[in-house]
Parts: C-alpha cells; structure tokens; sequence
C-alpha cells in the first residue's frame, strides 16, 4: 500500500545529474587540453579527479561548495591547474561555465518519472521534493523540468537554510504536508541524506540504486527497501 506521503530527492532520483558528471567532465577537458595544450590529457584528468575527490569528502566543504556549484567547480579546476605547475588566465571560469552549460544540457528526467508522479498524485500521496544545493543551481533543474506541477511543497537547501541529513529539514516536509513520519517515505540514491537521516525519525528510507550496484558491503545503512527506479513505487 501507498503511503500518505513521499519525500523525493531529486538529483539522480527523479532527473539524471551526478550520474553524468564524469562524463561531461572528460569532454570539457579534451576541450580544454586540445585547445590550449597545456597539459597531457591523463594528467590533467587525474589530478582533476583526485582533487574533486578530495574537495567533496569533507562534509564542510561540501555543504559549502553546493550552495555556489560554478565557484566550486572553477576552484577546483584552478587547482588542478595550479597543481600542475600552471597559471590559470581565465581558464578556469571558461571551463566551469562550459560545464554548467553541457550538464544542463545533458540532464534528463528517468525513464517513468514523470508518469510516477502524476500517478501518485492521481492516488491522493502528497508528495515533496527535498534536494540540498544553492538557489540557481537547483532551481534553474526544477524549473527546466517543470517539476513545480508535481509536488505540494518544495524545499530546497540554499532557500531554507538547512537541508538532508539535518532533522529539520525533513520535520519541515512533514509539517507543509500535515502527515505524521511513520505516514510517510523518503527515497533517494544517497544513504545518509535520503535513507539514515530520514529512518532516525520514523521516516520509511528507500535507497534508489539507479546504478544497479547493490549496497556497499560495508555501508551501515540499511534501507527499508530498495527500487532502481522511483517507477517501481507502484509496482
């Protein structure tokens, strides 16, 4: 049976975004090295990644650089280049808006989202869209996708000064929906943000593995279930 409510995360739940990120990036550094040619292509491209992964692994830094994802990104190709002995002379700020460009372009509803959220409307759920990250950013996917139309409310991080794992946040949804936790699931592909933080409050976490890698042997984290796509919700 369906729930009173539905919590949804929206990047890599309902539209396609993350899971495209190294993609775009490898295509605006082959722009980049064969344009300038400054760097090997491998080189520049692992120290790009070992940076990226190091930026995003603190929580601090991440909460920081999601609110302003066009400065984190052109920091961290600043970096790179720095790192490797170059100068940056605008090339960081070209890259950075070329990848906000491309990954704007490039991101796209899940197969059936849209026809799962119009059902579960037709089915009485109330439903919210609960995403971390800046005002522009997040907004500039929701209004491309037109997702206002679906939800009863929606909060989004840079606009209500907290966001996923934080207790309030989802205490937030649950007051705008009028619907007590144990009425209620959350569903996203992050474990922390969209299973733990949710389930710490009587809150149903679903996991969505969009990858179809199954959960991490070591996670700690256990969802109350798992779907690869937000279709398999009515199944």
């Amino acid at each position: 049976m369906l729930p009173k409510a539905i919590l949804f995360d929206m990047d890599d739940t309902i539209i396609l975004s993350g899971g495209i990120s190294d993609e775009i990036w490898d295509e605006i550094s082959r722009h980049f090295v064969s344009k300038y040619n400054l760097f090997e292509y491998h080189v520049f491209t692992n120290e790009l990644l070992r940076l990226r992964k190091w930026f995003w692994s603190d929580k601090k830094r991440h909460k920081a650089g999601r609110q302003d994802m066009l400065l984190a990104r052109r920091d961290l190709i600043k970096m790179t280049i720095e790192s490797l002995g170059g100068k940056d002379h605008g090339y960081a700020d070209e890259m950075a808006k070329l990848f906000v460009k491309r990954h704007m372009e490039s991101m796209k509803m899940f197969d059936k989202a849209e026809d799962t959220l119009v059902e579960l409307g037709k089915s009485g759920v109330k439903l919210a869209l609960v995403t971390n990250g800046g005002v522009v950013e997040q907004r500039g996917k929701i209004e491309k996708f037109q997702l206002e139309k679906y939800f009863d409310t929606i909060l989004v991080e840079g606009e209500t000064g907290f966001g996923k794992p934080e207790p309030e946040v989802y205490l937030m949804a649950l007051e705008r929906l009028g619907v007590k936790a144990e009425e209620t699931w959350m569903v996203g592909d992050n474990l922390e943000w969209d299973v733990e933080g949710p389930q710490k409050l009587g809150i149903y976490g679903i996991w969505n593995d969009y990858r179809n890698t199954g959960l991490p042997e070591d996670s700690k984290v256990i969802p109350d279930r798992i779907v690869r796509s937000i279709g398999e919700l009515l199944d």
